[in-house]
């Protein structure tokens, strides 16, 4: 197989690190999900020929074929091809997240019409994937995710309600959006210490169900809840699930229905040349973003018509470098993100890249920066946003224009206001968010 694109995961995170609870075989060899374009076809194998478009569903270990390259076997049975429609950049971003989700809500957790799912880290492939698959089949998502950072991109993805489980009171909001009951299926790859909050906010008979370990904490687990209110919990694990065939040509024709007609479709995040697969790495470990990560692999004489940024990928890039630049405050890290040749139209900032990382600099150690609206069309992107413990007796509202060129931030219009109070506020509603700070 010719790879042409790669989906990143942190299952590869988890392998390269040392982390993993699976010794891989060695020597070893990282990539769990691809697309591209069959050259070559084995003894026996029936249905495909070379040249088609195939992308890959991901029925093997993550450590097994080793897809970070140009080229790779790969096993027949994972193969299925690609609609015209979709290119090989979306196709390495669908199987692992849909499949996955699949074989929770669907084969195992029975989800059907009515019911309420609780997807912590919905900000992630699966979890998008999973509100998806949700709102297909008429039940009601509720998006768990550690901070309102996401919450615009998550409700604009369709979640039915929000829960950040770092300000708020995960059991009782919980409880509140589901009239007391609590939902009846759980959809975790967590774990950790939030895990027994998610055991008390399950309804009486309810399925949690674990497809990950994100948290390094150690997991626990309330007996009392789950023998006093019958509750079930299980694992699984798309490559164990998938060795059933009946099941595994069930979710090829499920994914392959919603993504002929529009209700499924994988969320990109960004898109990073081969040559900088370490970055994305980085860019995933750093968890800022919302959907999937995918690597293009090209031909030389390809490289010239490498595939523009998404709006979805513009908003994703934009949170980033705001979240690492004011945030995180790390200069060095940043970089990567402000073009080089970066202009600046601001009343306030000096010029240039360097002009914002002096700024950045000498700003003082509270300053913090969160976003609420964020639009997106072509190269263009508008964020509204505050910056909060400015130094001075009030916070800044602002109004940002992007101009994004090779995935870089190329050009910067920013507005500046202080954060009016109730009692300055002519129009007698905020400036930032639903409530005023004084």
């Amino acid at each position: 197989m010719r790879i042409r694109g790669i989906g990143i995961h942190r299952t590869e995170i988890t392998l390269r690190s040392g982390r993993s609870p699976v010794e891989p075989r060695r020597p070893a060899k990282l990539g769990f999900e691809a697309a591209g374009e069959i050259e070559a076809i084995g003894a026996g194998v029936k249905g495909f020929a070379i040249g088609d478009r195939v992308a890959l569903v991901p029925a093997y270990p993550a450590s097994r074929y080793g897809l970070y390259g140009e080229s790779s076997l790969a096993p027949a049975r994972s193969l299925i091809e690609i609609p015209d429609a979709v290119n090989f950049e979306q196709a390495a971003a669908t199987w692992a997240a849909y499949g996955t989700a699949w074989a929770g809500l669907v084969a195992f957790g029975r989800l059907a019409a009515g019911q309420t799912v609780l997807l912590p880290a919905a900000s992630r492939s699966v979890g998008l994937a999973a509100i998806r698959f949700a709102n297909r089949l008429g039940a009601r998502p509720i998006a768990l995710t550690r901070t309102s950072v996401k919450a615009y991109e998550l409700r604009a993805h369709e979640a039915a309600a929000i829960v950040a489980t770092e300000e708020q009171d995960v059991v009782s909001e919980i409880k509140r959006l589901t009239d007391g009951k609590g939902a009846g299926l759980v959809f975790d790859p967590v774990g950790g210490p939030t895990f027994a909050k998610l055991v008390e906010a399950t309804a009486s008979g309810g399925l949690l169900i674990l497809y990950g370990a994100l948290s390094r904490d150690q997991t626990a687990v309330p007996p009392f809840h789950i023998f006093v209110r019958n509750l079930t919990i299980r694992g699984v694990a798309l490559p164990v699930w998938a060795s059933d065939e009946a099941q595994f040509g069930a979710l090829k024709r499920f994914v392959t229905e919603g993504l002929a007609d529009g209700s499924l479709s994988p969320v990109i995040a960004r898109i990073f040349p081969f040559d900088d697969i370490v970055e994305a790495h980085r860019f995933m470990e750093a968890g800022n973003h919302v959907g999937n990560i995918v690597v293009t692999v090209c031909p030389p004489q390809m490289e010239i018509n490498m595939p523009k940024t998404t709006p979805e990928q513009n908003k994703a890039l934009v949170l980033e470098a705001f979240d690492t630049s004011f945030n995180k405050r790390d200069n060095e890290a940043a970089a990567r993100f402000w073009s080089d040749t970066y202009i600046l139209h601001s009343a306030h900032i000096e010029p240039g890249r360097d002009g914002l990382f002096n700024l950045v600099s000498n700003t003082p150690g509270a300053l913090r920066y969160e976003h609420q609206l964020i639009v997106a069309e072509g190269d263009y992107v508008i964020v509204h946003g505050r910056f909060s413990g400015t130094g001075g007796p009030a916070s800044w509202v602002a109004a940002d224009i992007f101009r994004i060129e090779n995935g870089r931030l190329a050009e910067r219009w920013d507005v500046l206001q202080d954060e009016a109070t109730k009692a300055e506020s002519k129009s007698a509603l905020p400036m930032f968010g639903n409530r005023f700070t004084a």
